[in-house]
Formats: C-alpha cells, sequence, structure tokens
C-alpha cells in the first residue's frame, strides 16, 4: 500500500515569467486528492489522505485569493478517487484507497451548485488506480485497476445512468490481462455473450490515453 506524504501548501506556476509563486495553504494536508478545475477559475479539492488518515472532505480552493474552505463531504474517505465530469453540473466519484471496502463501493455525485455529494449507485468491487471513462451520452465504465487489497483486477464494468440520475451496473466484462488503467496496445475486451461492446471498451481505453474525447450530458432533475 501506499505511503502517506502530505501537504497543503499550494504552488502555481507563471508560465510568463517562468516561476513558481506561493498560492496560499488547503485546510488540510492532502496527498493525492482529485481535483476538479470550475469554469469561475476555483478549484475543487477531493479526498486525499494525511497522517495515514484518508479524507472525506472536498474543499473550494480560490487561487486569486489563495484562500480555500471545506464545502462538501463524501460518505466516505478516499484517497485517489476516480472523478469524472457530467457536462458541467458536476462530478461523478468512485473508488480510490479507502478503509472500508464494503462503503467504498458507493458511486457519488457531487453537485456544484448545491455543494452536495450524493450516493447514486453502488460498484460491483472497490477498486483503485482504476480507468473511469464515458462510452456514451449516458453510460460509463471502470476499467482495471487494483482491489482493496492492492491486487490487480482484469475486470471491465458498465454503468448507464438513468433519468432520475441513478447509477445502474449494466455489463461486466475483463480486459486481456490484470493491469492498471488500459493500455491501448492491450485494448482487446471480452464480454459475457456482448462481442459487439468490445469495440466501445477499446473506446475506452483510447479515451483514457487521450486519443478521443468522450461525450457527456446533461442531468436531469430528479
Amino acid at each position: 500500500k501506499p505511503e502517506y506524504s502530505a501537504v497543503d501548501s499550494v504552488e502555481i506556476w507563471d508560465p510568463k515569467l517562468g516561476k513558481v509563486r506561493p498560492g496560499g495553504k488547503l485546510t488540510t494536508p492532502r496527498d493525492r486528492p482529485a481535483l476538479v478545475e470550475l469554469g469561475n477559475g476555483k478549484v475543487l479539492v477531493i479526498g486525499g489522505a494525511s497522517d495515514k488518515t484518508k479524507h472525506a472532505s472536498i474543499e473550494l480552493y480560490d487561487p486569486s485569493t489563495g484562500a480555500s474552505q471545506v464545502v462538501a463531504s463524501m460518505s466516505t474517505a478516499r484517497m485517489a478517487p476516480m472523478i469524472l465530469p457530467v457536462a458541467d453540473q458536476g462530478v461523478l466519484i468512485a473508488g480510490g484507497w479507502v478503509d472500508d471496502p464494503v462503503a467504498g463501493r458507493a458511486i457519488e455525485y457531487l453537485d456544484f451548485a448545491r455543494n452536495t455529494c450524493t450516493v447514486v449507485g453502488q460498484a460491483q468491487v472497490t477498486r483503485a488506480e482504476a480507468a473511469i471513462v464515458w462510452l456514451s451520452r449516458n453510460e460509463f465504465a471502470l476499467v482495471g485497476g487494483k482491489d482493496s487489497f492492492g491486487g490487480r483486477d482484469p475486470h471491465a464494468y458498465a454503468f448507464q445512468l438513468t433519468e432520475r440520475f441513478r447509477v445502474v451496473l449494466t455489463e461486466v466484462g475483463s480486459i486481456s490481462s490484470r493491469q492498471g488503467p488500459p493500455d491501448p496496445a492491450q485494448a482487446g475486451v471480452r464480454t459475457q455473450g456482448a462481442d459487439r461492446r468490445a469495440a466501445r471498451y477499446k473506446r475506452t481505453c483510447a479515451t483514457q490515453a487521450g486519443l478521443e474525447r468522450p461525450k457527456v450530458f446533461s442531468l436531469r432533475a430528479a
């Protein structure tokens, strides 16, 4: 399992000056949080860990002032959670390194407007360091990664978002080898009785490598 080395300081790179300047501090030191840049220039800092304690809190950092404040909390503490943007309205949060592998199965939705985090579905297993990408306008996949014991997971799971914004597991497949985020060179995928979907998983690998831009969709109110 990874060791924890957390800091609370922020540094900002100025490309014009070619220098780094101090950018303020977070409310708590965080090792391997997830970051989400908002359209207004502010940044959400999600989870992470410090002193071998994982965090469920989410901070909003403002680079213009160097100030940061806690705005929401996840249902469980996560280090290095996986995030997936949902248009410009929020992000889905899944997996990461967790203390409770059962609670870590929860898939959560962080609503930017309300600053709330809501559990919207459950994964089959808790996994960290996996790929999470859109497959279509209302379907996404979790591919590969490691389980809660650090072993590599060869499975690929597809989920669908319903009109009431709930996450439903739709298919389980497998990638060709036990690995972390998939390598486009090894993108062969076998699914249970659905070979036509292999191309979709190959596209997942390409997207993870930055070769294709995933599609997103607008939420409907529950």
